[in-house]
């Protein structure tokens, strides 16, 4: 599908569907897509992105994950009293209060 008009490509907020390139990683032949997947399929475990800013790493999760699926943590969320697992469960609309063992 060809895009007709400027504003079809460049599209503030929106995946890039003409100018998306997917790389491979440096350490690996593995593509960052496959290697992302694979990482959020590990049970029990976050992932995280890290990386200089306008490199694509919001585009990736996007692509991979779905944007629907994607729930964005700033360090602008957080003060010296914000508890990180708070945050997220309030943001996923999750109950955070609970009974915990050390077993």
């Amino acid at each position: 599908m060809l895009a007709d008009r400027a504003e079809d490509v460049f599209r503030p907020g929106a995946f890039p569907e003409y100018t998306y390139i997917s790389r491979k990683s440096a350490v690996s032949d593995l593509p960052y897509e496959f290697r992302l997947m694979q990482a959020i399929r590990v049970s029990g475990f976050l992932t995280s992105l890290a990386g200089p800013s306008k490199m694509g790493k919001t585009i990736l999760c996007e692509k991979v994950i779905g944007f629907e699926q994607i729930m964005e943590v700033s360090g602008a969320d957080f003060d010296e009293d914000t508890d990180f697992w708070k945050l997220v469960s309030a943001k996923a609309g999750l109950a955070y209060e609970g009974q915990f063992a050390s077993e």
